[in-house]
């Protein structure tokens, strides 16, 4: 019985040494408020800072100290808690909260750009360990994307893109087809290398979605993240191919033309007609032939008309599988559209 009883408690003692050298070898660290312009309310930043901590707590490689913590001991010392950039304050906040390392970052604007910027403190030193400055083009709103990457580059879970000029995409919904200049480039999210600077057209497109299309600015050696977030379609949507237009055209107008002939017969046999009941019948034959002539020819019309359309616009219409890409909806009134496929 007393055997048992001390293998058991042998058990215990060695899980809770497993349990206190596991939680001696991570480090602990704690995350300020980031720092942002005017343009983001305070309710994003509390978000986007969360986002930071969430990554943090994910990878498993710390013990996170709780944000209200932080906040507290911020309020105490009379410090804005959004306004801690500088490297002195960020050190002394570290060293009361007794942690390690401490992430503190900003998101400025630059003319249409966020600039995200995220750094990584050793309390002990005040070395900045890491620091990641990565280009956002997009809305407020996915924003979450490109902080949580950064913010899993700054910890070393995913590696930090090598320097050169590249174009980081997401999208929303996922998964969406990604074109550089009209050339398919892979399914976000995706980071797509780009040769040199300059602009560059951005597009995003999947089923059941508005294409999506932007154009970029890229300096060398920069890295821009963009969030490209695709409206769902409204309306029917049908596709095309190129000769299309050709053969519905060359279809539509011999069927005009043949209708249009069983017209004319069915107009002889009135004349013929030797009671009411004949020529009620053989009327009404020529009638309704008549209008599926008219019909189809302006079908062959407008066919004939698209086609000299893309024709001259051959350089704008352009689509990987030869295809178009037609859409009907009706908001106000009934439309018939041609969608640039990217």
């Amino acid at each position: 019985m007393r055997k048992g009883s001390f293998f058991y408690q042998l058990i215990i003692i060695v899980l809770f040494g497993n349990v206190l050298c596991l939680a001696q070898t991570r480090t602990v660290i704690a995350v300020l408020d980031l720092s942002v312009s005017e343009d983001i309310s305070a309710s994003s930043t509390v978000a986007l800072s969360n986002i930071v901590t969430n990554e943090l707590i994910i990878s498993g490689k710390y013990i996170v100290v709780d944000r209200r913590n932080v906040a507290q001991l911020v309020n105490e010392m009379e410090i804005q808690l959004s306004g801690l950039t500088t490297q002195e304050s960020v050190v002394e906040v570290g060293k009361m909260l007794n942690a390690q390392k401490m992430v503190s970052g900003t998101i400025g604007k630059l003319g249409q750009k966020l600039i995200i910027t995220l750094q990584l403190t050793d309390v002990t030193t005040g070395i900045i360990e890491t620091s990641i400055n990565q280009s956002y083009i997009g809305t407020t709103e996915s924003l979450d994307n490109p902080v949580a990457t950064i913010t899993r580059q700054l910890i070393g879970i995913e590696p930090i893109p090598k320097k050169g000029t590249s174009i980081y995409i997401t999208s929303e919904p996922k998964g969406a087809k990604i074109y550089v200049n009209e050339t398919f480039r892979g399914n976000s999210p995706v980071n797509i290398p780009v040769e040199e600077s300059g602009q560059y057209t951005i597009g995003a497109s999947t089923s059941g979605y508005e294409n999506w299309a932007q154009k970029v600015t890229v300096k060398k050696d920069e890295t821009i993240f963009i969030s490209a977030v695709l409206a769902e379609e409204k309306g029917y949507r049908f596709i095309m191919r190129r000769d299309g237009p050709i053969l519905l055209g060359a279809v539509s107008g011999i069927a005009a033309i043949v209708f249009r002939i069983r017209a004319g017969g069915y107009y002889e046999d009135q004349k013929t007609a030797e009671n009411l009941e004949d020529f009620s019948r053989a009327r009404d034959a020529t009638k309704r032939n008549d209008n599926i002539s008219y019909v189809l020819s302006g079908i062959c019309l407008a066919s004939a008309g698209f086609s000299v359309y893309e024709y001259l616009k051959r350089d704008e219409i352009e689509d990987l599988d030869n295809s178009l890409d037609f859409r009907i909806s009706f908001d106000n009134c009934l439309k018939l559209s041609v969608v640039k496929k990217l």
